[in-house]
């Protein structure tokens, strides 16, 4: 009976270890092309004041990521990032300054897939907040179901922006706020920079067109736990052979 059991368990270990190896196997030969949105959610806090340059961050993916109607990225998988540039208000400069890189996605039942990606747009957790006010001549749901579509936005920094090395400012962000979110709240890859959320806004260094910061010039910026992201993949990347 024991050896019986010890052939099953043994038989067992080599599907899912076969399984796990067959996934990380798709994830590194199906690479996702460049404007692909990745929907995900904080898994905690990200603050100003308590945050260092190198802390690491974590998202979860709220929905699954295909490609030719097959997942590459499973719903739930962890994508980690790094604070790249955290600065708290103070009274020589009004403005706050949270800067966030994601490089990898951790899938769900194993491997690793390395990412290139830009932050397209924040929310707030929908289970927190009514439902955001409709864009005109739009319908409740009108944006549903279309997570993971190629978004044809793209970066349009203002050349004429301030001081050389400065983010621009709120007023002239390079992602309008456009794009609904669904009747229940949450961010479509339709949605470009901060939504629901005052006092916050996206911008680009004018000699970086990639990666937003997240500006306030009111506060000190904190994004809570469970805050949305839409996340685009911005290059195509394979896992190193």
């Amino acid at each position: 009976m024991n050896k019986v059991f010890t052939s099953l368990l043994a038989a067992i270990l080599i599907v899912f270890c076969a399984s796990t190896s067959a996934q990380s196997q798709m994830a590194e030969s199906r690479p996702l092309p460049a404007g692909t949105t990745i929907a995900a959610m904080l898994d905690k806090w990200v603050d100003v004041r308590k945050n260092k340059v190198g802390d690491e961050v974590i998202a979860e993916t709220t929905e699954p990521v295909k490609e030719d109607n097959q997942i590459i990225i499973p719903k739930g998988s962890k994508i980690i990032g790094r604070v790249t540039e955290a600065k708290s208000r103070n009274e020589g400069d009004p403005n706050s300054v949270l800067g966030i890189s994601f490089d990898h996605a951790m899938l769900k039942k194993g491997g690793e897939l390395p990412l290139r990606v830009t932050i397209q747009a924040i929310g707030p957790d929908p289970s927190s907040s009514g439902p955001p006010p409709l864009l005109s001549g739009s319908k409740p749901g009108d944006s549903a179901g279309q997570m993971n579509r190629s978004s044809p936005m793209g970066p349009n920094a203002d050349p004429n922006t301030g001081a050389p090395g400065r983010p621009e400012s709120p007023g002239n962000s390079a992602y309008d706020q456009s794009g609904g979110r669904t009747a229940s709240g949450a961010l479509t890859p339709q949605c470009h920079g901060v939504l629901g959320i005052a006092g916050l806004s996206l911008a680009f260094r004018p000699d970086d067109a990639s990666n937003p910061l997240i500006i306030s010039q009111t506060k000190n910026v904190r994004l809570d736990g469970r805050t949305q992201l839409m996340l685009r993949i911005i290059e195509k990347l394979r896992r190193p052979e």
